[in-house]
């Protein structure tokens, strides 16, 4: 039967006038702010991954938890998204590519990425800090010892950075197979998402669990649809065509994940 649990996917948080040509990797931070409040007036209570996973472990269907994720950390995250998550006092996840944070506090102004400062002060406020590898690539392309490596180093670069375990991981661009699963679990990571669509979750699903993207639009009805088990079923044909592509794109991959 599983755990009804949806985990929203964000990407960068922007004013109206940057949403740009591919608005459904962005949203305004008034659309984030009216999810949060269409979500908690439906009766959800915010959790970080982590969390989420230890319900879904437990198979614990006797509360309403939701998600919201945020993959690839940076200034506009911090300038648009935290005052939106500060005002409502609610826990998130952010995933970060240890390649793309500041070196230190002097570095120019104009960068768009966080300075491991500013990393610390997120994770001390409430945001659990997770890993997306250290150069943001596709793990399919990558050999099994250089995916070791870009798994191994952003862990413990950000565990050293943040002086605490980082337990989740979220992969680049999706991309996974049960060769990626594999090493991830070797790299000591304690669960993973995906770009899979959906938001029931099995105990199977550690290391593969769905997500929904928050496009603007999901408001009202829409937003309510994806929090419903018609919404997890009707994304399975979208699965199985995902899972396909990713297993004809990893040459090393025997079979699709479990």
């Amino acid at each position: 039967m599983g755990v009804l649990l949806p985990i929203y996917m964000y990407h960068q948080i922007v004013p109206q006038e940057k949403l740009g040509p591919r608005p459904y990797l962005r949203l305004t931070p008034e659309v984030l702010t009216a999810q949060i409040n269409d979500l908690l007036g439906k009766g959800f209570q915010f959790i970080n991954l982590w969390q989420a996973w230890r319900v879904i472990s437990l198979q614990n269907r006797n509360r309403k938890y939701a998600v919201l994720t945020f993959d690839d950390l940076d200034e506009a995250f911090l300038h648009n998204a935290w005052p939106v998550l500060r005002a409502f006092k609610i826990p998130a996840t952010g995933f970060v590519a240890t390649g793309d944070l500041q070196p230190d506090s002097s570095a120019s102004e104009k960068s768009e990425r966080l300075t491991p400062d500013a990393l610390r002060a997120l994770n001390k406020g409430g945001l659990e800090i997770g890993s997306h590898t250290v150069k943001h690539c596709n793990l399919l392309k990558l050999g099994t010892e250089e995916l070791r490596r870009e798994l191994r180093e952003s862990k413990q670069m950000l565990e050293d950075t943040l002086g605490h375990p980082v337990p989740c991981f979220c992969y680049p661009e999706g991309g996974f197979t049960a060769r990626v699963m594999d090493i991830v679990k070797e790299a000591e990571y304690l669960c993973a998402c995906t770009t899979l669509r959906g938001c029931v979750h099995e105990r199977t699903d550690r290391f593969r669990l769905k997500r929904i993207r928050a496009h603007m639009d999901r408001l009202g009805w829409k937003l309510k649809y994806t929090t419903s088990g018609l919404y997890d079923w009707w994304s399975a044909r979208h699965n199985r065509r995902q899972l396909a592509a990713m297993l004809e794109a990893d040459n090393e991959a025997p079979l699709l994940p479990r």
